[in-house]
């Protein structure tokens, strides 16, 4: 209930700036809140926002869609936060457009990350952990993760206009051998 209320703050029309101010200040409130829930259990929460692909891929984006705004929800929501202090918010936008030239991080029929993006964000998550919980946890390099390209039938956006069979969706994924040494990873596959 938590995770659909916040994402309902964040949609929809904001309208004017003394409401869109009341929907991030709600937003705050329920991170908080939810913070102080879990920490009653000896548990710590965290909120990681992964940005939709064209906010990373901007360049790629048709001209006449003109720049993106450094005033979109996202942006003016991770400012707010991080200037009150939330430190269990992570924003993955800068982190992904870094990784960017390393290869591929989304699947071009569907606005998801495919394994190259999720490896990127784990570090990012890796990074937000307390040292004594990274120092359990095992560090994969991306080199020894055998990432495969593939392709499948178009996923959402392409099955938005019939033509799953005709858009493939080009993705990267783990190998089989690695999910094998690694059963942690089997419900990470992209």
């Amino acid at each position: 209930t938590y995770y659909k209320s916040c994402l309902e703050r964040l949609n929809g029309d904001w309208g004017r700036e003394e409401e869109r101010a009341q929907r991030v200040d709600m937003l705050e409130y329920q991170i908080n809140e939810l913070t102080k829930a879990y920490k009653k259990y000896g548990a710590e929460v965290f909120f990681i926002v992964i940005p939709n692909s064209q906010t990373v891929y901007s360049e790629k984006m048709p001209e006449y869609m003109g720049e993106i705004s450094n005033d979109t929800r996202l942006k003016s929501t991770t400012r707010y936060l991080k200037k009150r202090g939330i430190t269990n918010y992570l924003d993955l936008t800068d982190t992904l457009i870094a990784a960017k030239e390393n290869g591929e991080l989304y699947n071009n029929t569907e606005d998801s990350l495919n394994s190259r993006g999720a490896y990127y964000a784990y570090l990012a998550v890796l990074d937000m952990l307390p040292k004594e919980v990274r120092a359990e946890l095992p560090v994969y390099e991306l080199k020894d993760a055998d990432l495969v390209k593939h392709t499948t039938d178009g996923k959402v956006l392409a099955r938005l206009v019939s033509l799953e069979d005709k858009i493939k969706n080009r993705t990267v994924s783990l190998s089989s051998d690695f999910v094998q040494k690694n059963p942690a990873q089997k419900h990470h596959v992209t």
